[in-house]
């Protein structure tokens, strides 16, 4: 291309200005690109989630009563100062008829309050009554760059004076935390081209150097953003995949910018003619950064293979690479020909770098005794990489600040319900047949009896327990108690018959007689409220699981009780007789004496359904107290209770055939145990729906611990798969360069123990500082390329003058080491200088990017000469060695 520069210069030029053209107006908004495209790939064919996620997602779509497509954001109000006033409480129900008004204006498709959830007031009021929440089912105006305008907007609504109210959703604090990156990012961005351009103007000691550094990085970086929002459905994007291409292109990209100026500069005043001066020097540094930009592209572009869509990211580093790659190599040349010695304005003259003897002692210490500098490696080294333990969290939404008004919503219900209360896991269940009878209801109930009982469950919330407690009416248990006091009732009342007539019948006359008759009639009346009693239909469909312990009982009960209907059938005829005698009784008086017989007898009969009804009572009473009491049974006539069809709309979708149960574990997720406890929670419920009529039913669970656990269980398989390709093709291209496998697999065992090695001295910094133990499993993206590229940026020179050395092994390390080590200095200026710029965005994500590679690169360039000079001379030293 520079064979004939005048010519090109203009082409070049044009070109550039072309492509950047095109990339600012195809720049997508980064914010609303990095949240909506969350929700655009949750579809199989685009990203890689469980089939957990997936299932929930497509039967939420199917709830129908207009909240397909909704999700929740939760209106919180706490009074800091104790419980919340009934004053209060009417103006919070003022703001909701309020909001109900206006709803359709913000996509609310419906609102749950303690009114019309009244059997769920567990779950919107807090114990202390100090914290109230109100539910909002919202048709997605809640993502993208508006997300806070509606937050505020809807706070606004619901203002109340005395109170303290706030907005949250995990959507919200997701996009919070998207918006508060995304804008750090932006500001960044300049400070860290700024600081880059400072640094290449205090190496080079000029005003147009940095200028131009400026310029192409800054054009780089603007193309590399446009590729990669325009190409995010194949590759992917996050809020973190910005900050990755800005730091490979301040760091990598500075370095780059110095060797090609050091290298052109350095032949300025050898030739009269700049383009001469061009050419010779690129002939020395364009095919190391050609074969680096290679390299790094083939490496991180791999990564479109990989199925998960957080470890794809990688490939827009890919892009980047071949993007910087391009730039530096035409537009750098292209300006120092057109500028010429002026480059260096004020100056006009580069002194170049003394020659920096870090690597050269070290080498020379290896290779003097190679044990020594294995062992210093070892000593102060590995112990840091040993040690080294995954300390990822892998939540969505930690970069949210403190004054986010979804953030405090989200401590409030934290801190006033449980440590879980704002992350909740959904379990979702459809059925072909539909959730409005027993059959269907009872295993529900005894799905959130089980869950609640898990270890880590606070709270489960379901179409049987919508407050998270049984209601006791629903229960075999309450049932059997109304039994018993009827039962108990009615005996008593034969029982006063029986000693009425025990009182009277031997003074019977006339008189009497009438008397008798009257309290004939009232046991008339009583044995009409002596229920033909049979609840084989109850007790069968209510004690399923005990029907085999308890069946004979039930066959002896049913006996009994047929008997007992007999003589009550007696009872009756034998009344009946009593009444035609008494109808006649003053011509007949002569009968007075088959009255009193009747009446014997119909006491003797009455002491034998009495003694039966003892026994029932008795049997009853013992099946109240037993197991089989507690299991869940619904009337037909209780499922068309307001109380209950109200549960049925919250719980359950417009046809009836899916119901949600809503789980609330006791702390917020972490990575820790996450894992752990979504397995067990999806195993009981699997477990405890076997043998019931809902055995067959299709089962999905979704919320923030189901999608961190599999964000968690995919990123690690992903990641490691990611490294396995990146290395292997990176160790691949260093091999193919110096024509060796061991030396180029001795580098990067070296930065492999530095990579090791700076993670954890920098979570040991951390944890002292800040007391922030954990990184955020995003940062692995800009750091893991940031770094890889700059060992490449020293690796690939070592890798081409392996494959041209003319002298021995021992010879070679030393002098190569010394002569590429003479740009360790500056190097090290600048991987040091421009991350620095990260600090500016007063996050902990941030700062700990920052020092991982700063940290881990002047580990490398201490490691690697102490292990790549002992490791290479025992490569040629032990084959000739003595056994």
């Amino acid at each position: 291309m520079f064979k004939s520069t005048k010519p090109n210069r203009l082409i070049i030029i044009i070109f550039w200005l072309i492509l950047i053209f095109i990339a600012i107006v195809k720049l997508p908004s980064i914010s609303n690109l990095t949240t909506d495209l969350n929700e655009q790939l949750r579809e199989p064919s685009q990203i890689s989630q469980s089939e957990q996620l997936i299932n929930s997602n497509r039967l939420q779509r199917g709830w129908g009563r207009r909240l397909g497509h909704t999700t929740t954001a939760d209106v919180v109000y706490n009074e800091r100062n104790g419980k919340i006033t009934d004053h209060q409480q009417k103006q919070i129900d003022q703001r909701v008829r309020h909001l109900q008004k206006h709803a359709s204006e913000y996509g609310i498709q419906k609102i749950t309050d303690l009114n019309t959830d009244r059997n769920g007031s567990d779950e919107l009021k807090s114990h202390d009554n100090s914290t109230e929440l109100i539910q909002l089912s919202v048709g997605n105006p809640n993502q993208g760059a508006n997300a806070n305008i509606w937050a505020n907007e809807i706070k606004g609504q619901m203002y109340v004076p005395t109170l303290r109210s706030s907005v949250t959703s995990p959507q919200l604090l997701k996009a919070a935390s998207v918006h508060h990156t995304v804008h750090l990012t932006a500001m960044i961005t300049v400070i860290g081209l700024v600081l880059s351009s400072m640094t290449i103007g205090f190496i080079f000691k000029s005003l147009i150097v940095p200028i131009i550094s400026l310029i192409t990085l800054l054009i780089t970086d603007l193309i590399s953003l446009s590729l990669a929002g325009n190409l995010a459905k194949w590759t992917g994007f996050n809020e973190f995949t910005p900050l990755a291409i800005l730091l490979v292109i301040i760091t990598v990209g500075t370095i780059m910018t110095y060797l090609i100026c050091q290298a052109i500069i350095n032949e300025l005043p050898n030739h009269r003619d700049a383009n001469n001066a061009v050419q010779q020097g690129l002939r020395y540094i364009k095919r190391p950064i050609e074969l680096s930009g290679l390299i790094l592209t083939v490496a991180f572009g791999a990564a479109i293979m990989i199925p998960e869509a957080n470890v794809r990211l990688s490939a827009n580093l890919g892009i980047t690479f071949a993007v910087l790659t391009l730039a530096e190599i035409t537009l750098i040349p292209t300006f120092i020909a057109w500028l010429g010695s002026d480059i260096l304005w004020p100056s006009h003259h580069y002194n170049q770098p003394n020659g920096h003897k870090l690597w050269n002692r070290l080498t020379r210490l290896s290779l003097w005794q190679p044990l020594i500098g294995i062992i210093a490696v070892i000593y102060f080294i590995v112990p840091f990489a040993y040690s080294y333990r995954d300390n990822f969290n892998y939540q969505q939404s930690n970069n949210v600040p403190t004054n986010n008004q979804a953030y405090k919503g989200s401590n409030e219900l934290n801190a006033h319900f449980t440590a879980g209360k704002s992350t909740p896991v959904t379990i979702y269940l459809r059925s072909p047949q539909k959730f409005n009878r027993e059959p269907t209801l009872r295993p529900v109930d005894d799905l959130t009896n089980k869950l609640q009982s898990m270890p880590g469950v606070n709270a489960v919330y379901s179409v049987t327990q919508p407050s998270g407690m049984p209601i006791n009416k629903y229960y075999v248990n309450h049932q059997l108690n109304v039994i018993n006091s009827n039962l108990n009732q009615n005996q008593n009342k034969l029982y006063r018959a029986d000693k009425s007539l025990g009182r009277n019948h031997k003074k019977l006359s006339h008189h009497q007689l009438q008397k008798i008759r009257n309290g004939l009639n009232k046991l008339s009346n009583v044995r009409g409220q002596i229920p033909r009693i049979n609840l084989n239909n109850q007790l069968n469909s209510a004690t399923g699981k005990q029907k085999a312990t308890i069946n004979s009982q039930l066959s002896s009960y049913n006996s009994q009780l047929q008997d007992l209907n007999s003589k009550l059938d007696q009872l009756d005829t034998e009344l009946g007789n009593i009444n035609t005698i008494n109808n006649d009784v003053k011509t007949y008086q002569h009968q007075i004496k088959a009255v009193n017989k009747q009446i014997s007898s119909t006491q003797s009969q009455i002491k034998k359904v009495n003694g039966q009804l003892n026994d029932i009572y008795g049997y009853l009473s013992s099946l109240q107290r037993s197991s089989a009491s507690h299991q869940y049974f619904i009337t037909p006539g209780q499922i068309e209770d307001t109380d209950f069809q109200q549960s049925l709309i919250n719980f359950t979708s417009q046809d009836e055939r899916i119901t949600k149960l809503q789980v609330i574990f006791d702390q917020a997720p972490s990575t820790r145990y996450n894992q752990s406890r979504i397995r067990h929670l999806i195993s009981e419920t699997h477990t405890t729906l076997q043998g019931t009529p809902l055995s067959h039913a299709k089962v999905a669970f979704s919320g923030v611990p189901v999608e961190q656990a599999t964000i968690h269980k995919n990123a690690k398989l992903g990641l490691f798969i990611s490294l396995v390709i990146i290395t292997s093709i990176v160790l691949l291209g260093l091999s193919l360069i110096s024509r060796s496998i061991f030396n180029p697999l001795f580098w990067l065992i070296s930065f492999g123990i530095s990579s090791l090695a700076g993670f954890q001295i920098t979570e040991l910094i951390v944890r002292y500082t800040t007391n922030q133990a954990q990184f955020n499993w995003q940062i692995l993206l800009p750091v893991m390329t940031t770094l890889i590229g700059v060992a490449i940026i020293e690796l690939v020179p070592l890798s081409l003058s392996y494959r041209h050395r003319s002298v021995d092994l021992t010879e070679w390390l030393h002098e190569t080491f010394t002569s590429l080590g003479q740009n360790v200095t500056t190097i090290l200026i600048i991987v040091t200088l421009t991350p620095l710029s990260l600090f500016f965005g007063m996050s902990y994500q941030f700062a700990q990017i920052s020092l991982i590679v700063i940290i881990t690169t002047i580990i490398f360039n201490w490691t690697l000469p102490l292990l790549a000079s002992a490791l290479g001379k025992y490569l040629k030293t032990l084959p000739h060695s003595r056994i």
